[in-house]
This record gives C-alpha cells, sequence and structure tokens, in this order.
C-alpha cells in the first residue's frame, strides 16, 4: 500500500472519531487530497459503508454551518471522483436527507445543492429523481401551504441543483414530467428581490429551452415547442430586465439575462477553456451550467479533474489528447493561423500596389 492509501485510510479513521474536532480536520484534509488528486477506487472500496455513515451524521448534527458544508463538499467530491460506482451509498445518503428539508435553516443551505450534485454524478434512478423533482419545485412554490420560509441562499441552491439535474438527465423532466410547475418556478424565481435567485431562475430558462431542442432534434416532440416557450419567456425576461436595478451584483444579472435572450433568439452561446494547450469549447447553456457547479466544488482542482477525471469527460462528451500530441496540435494550428495572416497581408499588399498602379495609369491617360 502506497503512502498517499495510508494517509487516507488514517483520515477515514479520524472522521469516525467521536473528537470533533479531529473529525472536522480529517474531513478538510480529505476533500482536499480528492479535490486535487484522482485517487483509485480500490483504496476506499471497503470503507464507503463507515465512511458514508460518519459524514452523514456530520451533516445532521454538526455545530457550525462552515462544517456542515464541509461535510456535504467530500461527498460531492467522492460522487465526482467514482461516479455510479458509489450509487448505492448516494442513494441512501440523499433518502436519509430528504426528511431533513422541512428543518431546514440557512446553516443547512448547501445541502439543497449538494444533493443534486451527488444525484447528478453518481445515480440513475427515475424514480429518485422525480422525487427530489417534486420535493425542490414544492419547496420553492409552497405547494403545500407550509409555515416555513426558506433563506434566499437555501432557494438559490435549489435553483441551482435543479439547472444541474436538468442538464445532466433525461430532458423529459423539462418538457413534460413537470413543465408547468417549472415554468411557475422561473417566474417566482425572476421576480424575486434577491439577485442570489434571480439569476439561476433566469439560466433555468436557459436550460428548458434546450431541453426542448434536444428533445426536438432527437424527433421526440413538434419543433414549435421550443418556439412557443422561446416566446413567452423572452417577453418575461425582458420584463425582469426593466426591474433589475443598478447594484454592482446587478452587471453579473444582466450579463446572464443577454446570454440568456440571446440564447432563446437562437444566437450561440459557448465557453472556451484551454486544457494541456488544447482549447476546449462548450456550446450552449447545460454544458456551462455543468462546468460552473463543477468548478464550485473543485475550486483549485479545477483544472486536474478536466484534465484527468473521464467522468467529467464522458459528461461533457470532450477528449484531450496526451500532452505532447495537445502540445504538436496547438503549435500546428498556430503555425497554421499564422500562415493564413501571411497570406492575407500578402494578398493586401498584392491589391494596394494593384489600386496604385490602376491609379497611376489613370493619371498618365489624363
Amino acid at each position: 500500500m502506497g503512502e498517499f492509501e495510508v494517509n487516507l485510510q488514517a483520515l477515514i479513521r479520524q472522521i469516525r472519531a467521536e473528537q470533533y474536532e479531529i473529525k472536522v480536520h480529517a474531513l478538510a484534509s480529505m476533500y482536499e487530497f480528492l479535490r486535487d488528486n484522482i485517487v483509485p477506487f480500490s483504496v476506499f472500496e471497503d470503507e464507503f459503508d463507515d465512511l458514508f455513515e460518519s459524514i452523514f451524521h456530520e451533516v445532521v448534527y454538526c455545530k457550525y454551518k462552515s462544517d456542515h458544508d464541509l461535510a456535504l463538499a467530500v461527498i460531492c467530491v467522492l460522487s465526482l471522483s467514482y461516479g455510479d460506482l458509489i450509487e448505492d451509498n448516494v442513494v441512501d445518503f440523499i433518502k436519509r436527507l430528504i426528511p431533513e428539508f422541512e428543518n431546514a435553516t440557512n446553516k443547512n443551505s448547501f445541502m439543497f445543492f449538494a444533493i443534486a450534485f451527488s444525484m447528478a454524478f453518481s445515480v440513475d434512478n427515475d424514480e429518485l429523481c422525480e422525487k427530489l423533482f417534486s420535493e425542490y419545485i414544492e419547496l420553492i412554490l409552497n405547494k403545500k401551504g407550509r409555515p416555513m420560509r426558506l433563506s434566499p441562499m437555501s432557494v438559490s441552491y435549489i435553483f441551482t441543483g435543479l439547472n444541474l439535474l436538468m442538464s445532466i438527465f433525461s430532458a423529459k423532466y423539462a418538457t413534460e414530467t413537470f413543465k408547468s410547475d417549472l415554468e411557475a418556478v422561473i417566474i417566482q424565481g425572476i421576480h424575486s428581490a434577491h439577485a442570489d435567485i434571480v439569476r439561476p431562475a433566469i439560466e433555468m430558462a436557459g436550460v428548458i429551452y434546450e431541453s426542448y431542442l434536444n428533445q426536438e432534434r432527437n424527433y421526440y416532440m413538434q419543433e414549435d415547442q421550443s418556439r412557443l416557450f422561446a416566446m413567452q419567456f423572452l417577453k418575461k425576461l425582458e420584463e425582469s430586465g426593466d426591474r433589475i436595478g443598478k447594484k454592482s451584483e446587478s452587471k453579473s444579472i444582466k450579463a446572464c439575462l443577454l446570454q440568456v435572450q440571446g440564447f432563446l433568439q437562437g444566437k450561440e452561446t459557448f465557453v472556451k477553456y484551454k486544457f494541456l494547450e488544447q482549447e476546449i469549447k462548450f456550446n450552449n447553456i447545460q454544458s456551462q451550467i455543468i462546468i460552473n457547479c463543477i468548478k464550485d466544488i473543485l475550486k483549485t482542482g479545477f483544472q486536474m479533474h478536466m484534465i484527468k477525471n473521464s467522468l467529467i469527460q464522458s459528461i461533457l462528451e470532450y477528449r484531450l489528447a496526451p500532452l505532447r500530441e495537445g502540445i504538436i496540435n496547438s503549435k500546428t494550428i498556430r503555425k497554421i493561423q499564422q500562415s493564413r495572416e501571411v497570406k492575407k497581408d500578402r494578398d493586401q499588399d498584392r491589391e494596394k500596389k494593384r489600386k496604385q498602379k490602376e491609379e497611376r495609369m489613370e493619371d498618365d491617360h489624363f
């Protein structure tokens, strides 16, 4: 067993410890290690049951919000690292946390995002997915008229969690199963007084529109459904834009609004990243939602996982060539671009000289 396997085994034992400070310190160390390294599944294979049990206890009974968030971040990075290899553990973890929704306070707000994140990357279970959609929609719309009021940050995390789930799971959840409820969720969100809610609500319109496009592309529904959705929500987003103030956070909301409005009007939207000297272009809204959620969990480990994590590459549908091949390809592209620029300059010089010659001939003629 290598040194890092020994260290991780020690951390797992410390996470089970009764002393609160030892447990929290071990969770922080494990998060950092998993964030910055790809750890073989075999290191944890016989430990997951006890590990998830210890983390569940920390999530439910921890003293501080920061410790609650840290424990959930470990679950998220485990899901990102091992996908459906830990599906049973994640399913059990989510099922046990759902009853905690009713008693959620601002301390528990990150739970709503973490559950959706671990669900998205580790679970393929239609029944549980529908259950989570129903729970989240019910919380936002308060369909049962409960006296509880969620904090704005909790609602924001629910919106982001729904956006992530719709970006990874079947488009039918957005366009069929929860169609009318999700439209009501968007409308409620874009009318919120809280910037942290307005932005993911605007993004949700783009996510659902892309779901319609995907359904139409695969011939699962008539082509006019996306057009009708776009017409309906372009008007509502325009009204939302009129209400956005001039505060500093409004700039980011306006940028998001313009991007989603453009997307609903048929304009291309994309983001580019560079890994191993290779530029990767991610199109449309859903891929950007997935990437932003991954960045929020991994922070400084984002680049490493984007390069080495096969689950991420599979979900986002990209492939990286080995480093040397990537550098060679990058250099080749640059050479081609430089050659084109040189040719363009030469053509412009020839055209300039041709015009000068014609002008001289005209002068001589007169």
